[in-house]
């Protein structure tokens, strides 16, 4: 669409990542092995092999350390405090020293191949953590299976994530992250009725989590189907919303012209925030309202947001030259700005200003064919054909060769009148 401002840089928020947390205090139980739960009065630990008896259960080849036995749920704790923290390297300096079973060791590991990206590891071993239960008799514990989906839907492998997200259906109920996982694998999958349902159940199961309605307004945007994304907007505006959410928001629904009351809405909660002002911003430009789309760009580069070259662009394309010349005076890159400059004036018809622009822009090696083209056709609109003849010939060769050689004949055919 001519002029619109795609909403792509690097500071733009993708629609939804869900990304699976645990809190570390449930992560702490969770990861704690059977001896030291039964320790910390978890209930009873469930029947393990001779090697993972503890000590007292074991021929009394020495005296039971007690003590290191009493620790070793809060050196657990530590190292899921410092996974959480980002310190994978100390983590694993401490998990190395920790007497754990096996199991552990790999649902322990996963997590930490999973904070470093690495999904195949983390895959490999929360399957291995899966396999060593199963082998003892015990149940897939649920949240790693969560773990397990989530990992895979990063591979891609959403089957596969489907069947492991359904081995965490115990946590349906208590845990948002699990139909969320869900709802990703059946996307992935193709299988976009049973995620809208998923997520749907979802919204009614947790009334305040903003996460499942999020994801509906981002799955009916994807998929034409507007109606329903105002509506899911509509509801998401009745909950508190992080300047995260808002941004996701926008991004979904700004091509839709009639989400626009919507999104003022929410950009109404973040007034002094640059970056939800730029992204209301291209809403309007996506619907070619250049003017609104300048000024809320404008407004986002006064509250110290870097958008004064946008807003000044809008103003040109809104034929508003005055204030495009003032925001543009506001970018900070000179070549850019020059640039911008030219174009502001050259749409504004301003060609005797256009041809002043020459020298500078030629002395910064600005000589790009867009660049001579307009400066040629400003020289022949200003009567000077000469000048406009040879940058028109530079052209010849290019992606402007056609406008060239028209502008190289009407220029001829009026000379060639001049001396009739």
């Amino acid at each position: 669409m001519k002029g619109a401002v795609a909403i792509g840089n690097a500071r733009s928020v993708a629609l939804v990542e869900v990304v699976v947390t645990i809190a570390v205090a449930a992560a702490a139980v969770l990861f704690v092995p059977p001896a030291a739960r039964a320790q910390s009065g978890d209930g009873p630990p469930p029947e393990r092999a001779p090697s993972e008896q503890a000590p007292s259960e074991r021929a009394p080849e020495r005296p039971p350390d007690q003590a290191a036995a009493a620790q070793l749920p809060a050196q657990v704790a530590r190292v899921q405090e410092l996974v959480a923290a980002g310190q994978l390297t100390e983590a694993e300096a401490l998990l190395a020293t920790l007497p754990v079973p096996e199991r552990v060791l790999a649902r322990l590991r996963g997590v930490i191949a999973l904070e470093r990206q690495n999904y195949e590891a983390a895959a490999g071993q929360f399957a291995r953590a899966i396999e060593l239960e199963a082998a003892e008799g015990e149940a897939p514990d649920p949240q790693v299976s969560l773990y397990l989906a989530h990992t895979l839907v990063k591979l891609g492998r959403f089957n596969d994530a489907i069947k492991a997200a359904k081995a965490s259906e115990p946590l349906a109920q208590t845990l948002v992250a699990q139909p969320l996982v869900l709802a990703h694998a059946l996307r992935g999958a193709r299988r976009l009725g049973d995620a809208f349902a998923v997520l749907s159940t979802a919204a009614q199961r947790f009334p305040k989590e903003t996460a499942p309605r999020l994801e509906l307004v981002a799955m009916a945007s994807q998929q034409a189907l507007r109606t329903v994304a105002r509506q899911r907007a509509t509801e998401l505006l009745e909950l508190e919303l992080d300047r995260e959410t808002a941004l996701a928001v926008i991004h979904a629904l700004h091509r839709d012209p009639k989400a626009m009351p919507i999104l003022e809405r929410v950009a109404a909660r973040f007034r002094d925030d640059a970056e939800i002002r730029a992204h209301l911003a291209h809403g309007y430009a996506a619907q070619e309202n250049w003017y609104a789309a300048g000024f809320l760009f404008e407004q986002a580069a006064l509250l110290g947001g870097d958008y004064a070259f946008e807003a000044a662009d809008q103003y040109r394309l809104a034929g508003a030259t005055r204030r495009a010349l003032a925001m543009n005076g506001r970018v900070a890159d000179g070549a850019r700005r020059l640039r911008q400059r030219l174009s502001i004036l050259y749409t504004a018809g301003e060609m005797a200003r256009v041809t002043a622009l020459e020298a500078e822009l030629f002395r910064r090696g600005i000589t790009d064919d867009a660049t001579l083209y307009r400066l040629a056709y400003a020289h022949f609109a200003l009567s000077e054909f000469e000048r406009a003849t040879r940058l028109a010939r530079r052209l010849i060769g290019t992606g402007y060769e056609g406008q060239a050689t028209s502008l190289l004949g009407v220029m001829g055919r009026a000379v060639q009148a001049t001396q009739r």
